[in-house]
């Protein structure tokens, strides 16, 4: 059987790998593909269109793709199935070089004549791409009426030659843990350049809470260079590992018994496995067979049990690349 995974870089990359070596001990062969032609995009829907059985990907954009919602409006993937989830913290990081004068998203719509890396339409990530360009229209500063004010505007993908050579004034890029290859972006942006992080208004993370189910979190302070109180940002804690409801049950509750069994693969990668009661929550089905493993538990697959696990999590301390645990 296939399991798609993201390019070598990314958080699923790794957590695939982390995924397929758990279920090899339980006797399952997941062989590693990626269909990254096409972005998270086609990796989600290689599992609905049967190229390949399992995959990982943010719970965000594996419910957009079920249901047809946010950068996957009216391309709904019914067959879609939670197995479990991990815990991965990732958040959206805005940050301008102090030589810019940019310290709010207001001063980026007004600037004139400056140099932008964010992930655009097209490029590596529906995903990112999609919520980028929702906040550069909410504050005015869509990449076009950027273009019209004379700012050179380039896809993040091609962004390590310029960030290595200080060729921006405003980046946008995921910000996650160490070692990743978002991770490298920022902090050979942080060594390069003297990085101003923008934090996102609060009515702006409200709306994109409730129109796009997307929470909001804070990087800890002293995360990275140029992070010296707490910032308020978009938060990306949930991975779905997703199978097609077609997958027999036997080996779809081999593989979800095999994460609970197996978590210490996960924490090299500052990676949780989580309980699949959590699942529910996600706007996608439980697989059957888990759904049916946890009614036998006594465990109720229910949004409330769903919102009480949520609630304790959030009391729960974060780890950071430094160790420090930070509440949520």
């Amino acid at each position: 059987m296939k399991l798609s995974i993201g390019d070598p870089g990314l958080p699923e990359h790794y957590l695939g790998l982390a995924v397929a070596e758990a279920a090899g001990r339980a006797g399952v062969d997941l062989q590693c593909r990626s269909f990254d032609g096409g972005g998270e995009a086609r990796r989600i829907a290689s599992v609905h269109e049967g190229m390949a059985e399992v995959s990982v990907g943010m719970a965000e954009t594996v419910r957009w793709t079920y249901r047809a919602e946010g950068a996957y409006d009216g391309w709904r993937h019914t067959s879609l199935r939670a197995l479990g989830v991990l815990r991965y913290v990732q958040w959206l990081g805005i940050a301008a070089r102090w030589e810019a004068g940019i310290g709010t998203l207001e001063e980026l719509r007004d600037e004139r004549n400056k140099r932008l890396l964010a992930p655009l339409p097209g490029g590596r990530s529906a995903t990112w791409s999609f919520i980028t360009g929702r906040i550069l229209s909410a504050c005015g500063a869509t990449a076009g009426q950027l273009d019209a004010h004379g700012w050179r505007v380039e896809d993040l993908a091609d962004a390590q030659a310029r960030v290595e050579t200080a060729d921006f004034d405003v980046l946008i890029a995921p910000l996650g843990a160490p070692g990743s290859a978002y991770a490298r972006i920022w902090d050979s942006a942080a060594i390069k350049a003297n990085l101003r992080f923008i934090s996102l208004p609060h009515k702006l993370l409200g709306s994109l809470t409730s129109d796009y189910g997307i929470s909001g979190g804070a990087v800890p302070a002293q995360y990275l260079r140029g992070i010296d109180v707490p910032l308020s940002t978009l938060a990306f804690s949930e991975w779905v590992v997703v199978a097609s409801e077609r997958l027999d049950d036997e080996i779809a509750l081999s593989i979800a018994n095999a994460l609970d069994e197996h978590r210490e693969l996960f924490l090299p990668l500052h990676a949780w496995v989580a309980r699949p009661r959590t699942l529910d929550s996600l706007g996608l089905p439980l697989h059957r067979a888990v759904k049916r493993r946890l009614q036998e538990e006594g465990i109720p697959a229910t949004a409330a049990a769903a919102l009480n696990r949520s609630r304790q999590q959030l009391a729960e301390p974060v780890r950071t690349a430094s160790g420090t645990g930070v509440t949520r």
